[in-house]
């Protein structure tokens, strides 16, 4: 079943088509990956699902219900949330604070900025369920400049669940991590993706072809090919273009 659909979806800067007529049907219950090079309208596909960019024409369904020219905020409240490449954290605060912000103002508290614990049971029970979820437990009272840069990309992930979304939207999920800190924020999306959709725009093509379920491969704004992980990889168009050799 699908929970969010594209048709025709078509975005132009000037002379130049980023997104250029996309049917993209994206599964529930499922990672997609959005790969391809540089330039190739990834993340014009992403700012316009996410109602950050308005299309020039086509049409965006998540769940059924047209999104397409919703503001953002509304896009959100519908259940959807997004992880961006560079981290975006309050790093004086704490684990916890960082977190208990993001539910508070979810929870329509946000005048209510830093209230009591006790005021506030719902969001307090919500943070440390979130900590519990990310491994961080025992380190909620820890600033966040402090903390490792694996752990600083969870609690970035962990911020866009603050928003119960039900499609999340990763970008580039592995960037700057070591090769010691893959497999934790690799386990951690599998064990997410139980729980949420996703779509992941990511380059690194190990990760890419072992955690996805689906591909879809952008090319010069249009989408090129869609399928398993070894349907992509045995695409010679795919290869010629993006891959060079994977295979």
């Amino acid at each position: 079943m699908a929970i969010l659909q594209t048709e025709n979806l078509t975005k132009s800067f000037g002379g130049l088509t980023a997104v250029d007529h996309i049917n993209l049907v994206v599964e529930a219950n499922c990672i997609t990956s959005i790969i391809g090079p540089n330039g190739a309208g990834k993340t014009t596909l992403f700012n316009l699902i996410t109602g950050i960019l308005k299309p020039d024409s086509g049409k965006i369904s998540f769940g059924g219900e047209d999104i397409t020219n919703l503001p953002i905020h509304k896009i959100v409240s519908k259940g959807i949330s997004r992880s961006f490449q560079v981290l975006n954290l309050y790093d004086e605060l704490s684990v916890e604070e960082n977190i208990w912000i993001g539910i508070q103002a979810h929870q329509g508290h946000g005048k209510e900025l830093f209230s009591h614990v006790n005021r506030l049971p719902a969001v307090k029970e919500r943070t440390y369920e979130i900590i519990r979820v990310i491994g961080l437990a025992g380190k909620e009272n820890e600033t966040v400049k402090f903390l490792p840069y694996g752990e600083r990309r969870l609690l970035e992930l962990a911020l866009s669940l603050t928003l119960e979304p039900s499609l999340l939207l990763l970008d580039e999920p592995m960037s700057g991590l070591g090769a010691d800190e893959r497999p934790r924020i690799l386990e951690f999306i599998r064990d997410l993706s139980q729980r949420v959709s996703m779509i992941l725009v990511e380059h690194d093509m190990d990760a890419v072809m072992s955690i996805s379920e689906r591909i879809a491969v952008m090319y010069q704004g249009r989408l090129l090919a869609e399928g398993t992980p070894e349907e992509i990889k045995q695409n010679d168009e795919v290869q010629d273009a993006y891959l060079g050799g994977l295979r």
